[in-house]
């Protein structure tokens, strides 16, 4: 490993860890952590920026009426709601947690959660909210106040996943007078009020996000007196700065560089395979892409495994189409894996009318994704053997890989938010998602007309049929692109840290997943 000149603070952490002994306040001082991350979000409102950067952030400034717990099988526990339950199948009572302080010191009442599901934020077409809100709240038709503590949500129609939208993405619970009282959504966005247990001190675009404790936590003091994301974009850089001990913990370590790592006992990687998928998306509406024998030749054209064992060293994993295990009932331990057939792929071709003119496709040049260049260098090689012409396309960001003209190929990843296809196939490619409204990437009638039974029907049988016709269509019948491997997650950090990842993209600062590194002992 390269070596690096300690600075005073990496010298004193060496200290402690040979066993010095420092003051009494050094020892009860809580931390002020560094996270070195390849990217920020630029807003902080879950609805104005839905993005593996902005999950990360954005958790540890609010809460949930349910809490998810990562580290027990995705249990649902008790959070600004003690108590929940179905009045009937359109009617969900909580029961809220009383004293809860926002960060301005107000209390949090019914008031509040209504209102972080109303016309101002949601549920009016003129909001903001509206349209980002629609795949995961769209099944909401109101949310009452009852009483000073007690809320009830209606669904327009049956919802067996409502308790799993509460406590998923676009369910955070936000100050309804700090919202009230922002000059508009941006600048509400770059100073949020919510109740989580660090709130945002400083938000420098393309720079820096700090938040700091929020003392008057429900659940006590947060560990942390402060958590900076600081914005550090080459993977080398982020690297020398945790070996200065600039940095504390960074994010988008590449496998290549876990050695490296390892290899200085004061370091250690963590993470894993998270709960998402790293995709391919298609324009299906680009002449070439418009043929769909070139779409299923694209797809079977695609040695996943080599891919998973070339840049990840094997930590990530091949799935069975987009699923997961933890889709629980509704997942499909026997449906085949994506198929790796070189000369299917070449039959495809030949059923369809490519004439060999480039598909462009898409990438971040600065690696958004670990190796997203390289793997793109290496998906091309593999369409190249097969007769498809595919050439690269270097973007800054999404903004300029999803615009028209000139679209073909992107990538991209797709969030299980919570345990179930409603949340990835459904959210990412229904009829109100991002990919057919906005981007208007694809459609498919199909696919539409079966949603409603994934995402209303009370019969398991029915949800499942209608899931695996969905996956059907995903990967054979009129593909919007096709899953590569789960997506991993990993992170190098002080191993006296004592920072746990979820398998999600959140980095959760709260005593759940985080305590202060132990104090310094004498030898």
């Amino acid at each position: 490993m390269t070596s690096f000149p300690l600075t005073r603070r990496a010298a004193l952490a060496g200290l402690a860890a040979a066993g010095w002994a420092g003051s009494a306040n050094a020892q009860a001082a809580r931390p002020n952590i560094v996270v070195a991350v390849q990217e920020n979000p630029d807003l902080l409102d879950p609805f104005l920026v839905i993005s593996n950067v902005s999950y990360r952030v954005q958790d540890n400034i609010y809460d949930y009426l349910i809490n998810t717990d990562y580290l027990h099988d995705l249990k649902q526990t008790p959070m600004l709601a003690t108590e929940w339950h179905r009045v009937d199948d359109l009617t969900l009572e909580f029961t809220l947690r009383e004293g809860v302080k926002f960060h301005d010191g107000s209390e949090m009442t019914a008031e509040d959660v209504a209102f972080s599901f109303g016309p101002e934020r949601i549920m009016s077409p003129q909001s903001r909210g509206y349209a980002p809100s629609r795949p995961f709240l769209g099944t909401i038709d109101r949310v009452e106040a009852t009483g000073r503590y007690k809320v009830r949500v209606i669904t327009k129609q049956p919802d067996p996943l409502i308790e799993r939208r509460l406590a998923g993405w676009g369910a955070q619970i936000v100050s309804k007078k700090a919202f009230l009282a922002a000059k508009d959504w941006d600048a509400w966005g770059r100073a949020p009020v919510g109740t989580g247990p660090y709130k945002v001190t400083q938000l420098k675009s393309g720079e820096s996000i700090t938040l700091t404790a929020h003392d008057d936590y429900w659940a006590g003091k947060p560990p942390a007196a402060s958590v900076k994301f600081l914005i550090v974009p080459e993977i080398a850089a982020r690297m020398a700065g945790l070996a200065a001990g600039d940095y504390d913990l960074i994010t988008e370590v590449p496998p290549d560089q876990f050695k490296s790592v390892e290899s200085d006992p004061r370091m250690q990687v963590v993470g894993g395979p998270i709960l998402n998928h790293r995709v391919l998306v298609y324009e299906k509406y680009n002449p070439q892409l418009a043929d769909v024998h070139v779409r299923r030749a694209l797809n079977l054209a695609i040695d996943r495994q080599l891919l998973v064992d070339t840049f990840w060293q094997g930590r990530v994993t091949v799935t069975r189409s987009m699923q997961l295990p933890s889709f629980g009932a509704l997942y499909n331990p026997d449906r085949p894996f994506p198929a790796y057939d070189p000369a299917k792929a070449r039959a495809e071709l030949k059923l369809s009318k490519y004439d060999g003119t480039p598909i462009p496709y898409r990438c971040i040049g600065s690696d958004y994704y670990p190796n997203e260049v390289a793997t793109a260098q290496a998906l091309i090689a593999m369409w190249k053997d097969v007769g498809i012409n595919v050439e690269l396309v270097l973007k800054e960001n999404f903004a300029q890989v999803y615009a028209p003209p000139g679209r073909g190929i992107a990538n991209t990843s797709d969030t299980a938010l919570y345990p179930d296809p409603v949340s990835e196939l459904w959210r990412r490619y229904g009829k109100e998602s991002t990919l057919q409204v906005q981007y208007k990437y694809w459609s498919d009638d199909e696919f539409n007309a079966l949603g409603p039974t994934l995402v209303s029907s009370l019969d398991p049988k029915a949800r499942y049929a209608a899931f695996q016709k969905m996956l059907d269509i995903y990967d054979h019948d009129d593909p919007p692109g096709t899953v590569l491997f789960t997506v991993g997650m990993f992170y190098a950090q002080r191993k006296n840290l004592n920072w746990q990842p979820y398998p999600v993209e959140h980095m959760d600062f709260r005593k759940e997943a985080f305590s202060a590194p132990p104090a310094p002992r004498k030898a």
